[in-house]
């Protein structure tokens, strides 16, 4: 596991940060994350001013829950959870709202790893890892990708502006 930890932090890190800022390093990084993680899927949700939520990049979603986080939505419960607590926690499919509301097929994914994403202690996205069964998973490992992803979301935010 550390071999392969040191690997998928050397590989993360220069994905995020060798080039410029762009939204296809912020997917490749995903994708390695939901890889490095043994998940099915990922996606990462960005808050607006307004504090809905809204996709800003996917990977592998399921089609009715791509569309479903396309839409802004105000009441996802990750972000209500998040702003009272900081770290990450597994949610399952069953227990939300949002997606309990369309009965949406999700090929069999029961829940998701969300990590919380932080810019100067402020609540700017999530990192959503969905899973076929429950995981267990290294919380300082997770702490690390946090703080990792928030930088490089903190500069392509600013290289948009």
């Amino acid at each position: 596991m550390a071999e392969n930890l040191q690997f998928f932090i050397v590989d993360l890190v220069d994905s995020l940060f060798s080039e410029e800022a762009n939204i296809s390093n912020l997917k490749n990084s995903l994708k390695m994350t939901i890889t490095f993680l043994s998940g099915e899927c990922g996606w990462i949700n960005l808050f607006k001013e307004d504090f809905a939520s809204g996709l800003l990049i996917e990977s592998n979603l399921p089609k009715e829950l791509k569309e479903l986080e396309l839409k802004l939505h105000r009441d996802c419960q990750c972000k209500s959870f998040f702003m009272n607590n900081k770290d990450c926690d597994f949610f399952y499919t069953r227990d939300c709202k949002l997606i309990n509301r369309g009965g949406l097929c999700l090929n069999n994914i029961i829940g998701h790893l969300s990590i919380p994403i932080r810019v100067k202690n402020e609540l700017v996205a999530t990192i959503n890892i969905g899973f076929k069964e429950k995981k267990d998973v290294d919380r300082e490992v997770i702490k690390f990708i946090s703080k990792i992803f928030g930088s490089a979301l903190a500069n392509y935010i600013f290289m948009k502006k």
